[in-house]
């Protein structure tokens, strides 16, 4: 499929922007929300997905305590994806430019990475999937707003804001944590032409000790044939 200085190269790219490129529409299904999401999602707040189509999802929040309620809205076109968040009357767009995240168009932060690259491992035996490299980063989050933080996240992670998300978002601003680490681990399909996935964990604090959760993000980086 690929020769082994192609692939390396590609995930030299990879390491710098750690973008996903979604081609011809095409994502994989691992980020399709399925279920109920209060099955998964912090008992802090009723959670439904009001809408979910190939390109769009709405999802609404709200606070059993106080009864506010809070909306998020992903759009994927072929631009990229952004994330709105609806608060009240208060309205935040986020989205993702190679490692700095905007907020309504504006710089919010920058994803501080720690790289470690290498040469891709040989596949086990039987395996589907090739390590490729991994990272380190964090980011900043929003404590007063559920979508927003989930937004944030989500523009991280890459895709729809998934169960995971939600939950994980739902638990960061229950604990007013301001700030989250990824640990990302990228690996390469050895099975499928073009097709490879980020698992994305995150921790409460620097040591990367207070684990919070994990989402895996399969996406598409050329155009198979």
């Amino acid at each position: 499929m690929f020769n082994r200085k192609s692939l390396f190269s590609l995930m030299t790219v990879f390491a710098i922007t750690i973008t996903s490129i979604f081609m011809g529409g095409q994502t994989a299904s691992a980020n399709t929300l399925q279920g109920n999401f209060n099955d998964q999602v912090n008992s802090n707040y009723d959670v439904q997905l009001v809408k979910s189509q190939k390109d769009y999802q709405k999802i609404r929040f709200v606070n059993k305590e106080t009864g506010e309620e809070e909306f998020l809205e992903y759009t994927k076109t072929s631009e990229g994806e952004s994330y709105k968040s609806i608060k009240g009357g208060k309205v935040q767009t986020f989205h993702r430019e190679g490692n700095t995240i905007y907020k309504d168009d504006k710089v919010f932060d920058q994803l501080r990475p720690e790289n470690k690259l290498h040469q891709p491992v040989a596949a086990a035996k039987a395996s589907s999937w090739r390590k490729a490299a991994t990272f380190k980063k964090s980011s900043s989050t929003d404590v007063n707003s559920v979508s927003a933080t989930a937004g944030i996240l989500a523009s991280v992670v890459g895709g729809p804001a998934t169960g995971v998300v939600v939950t994980m978002a739902s638990f960061i601003v229950s604990e007013k944590i301001r700030t989250v680490y990824y640990k990302i681990t990228q690996y390469m399909s050895t099975k499928t032409q073009c097709l490879a996935k980020n698992v994305t964990r995150v921790y409460k604090y620097s040591n990367y000790t207070g684990y919070i959760g994990t989402k895996t993000h399969k996406f598409y980086y050329c155009r198979p044939y």
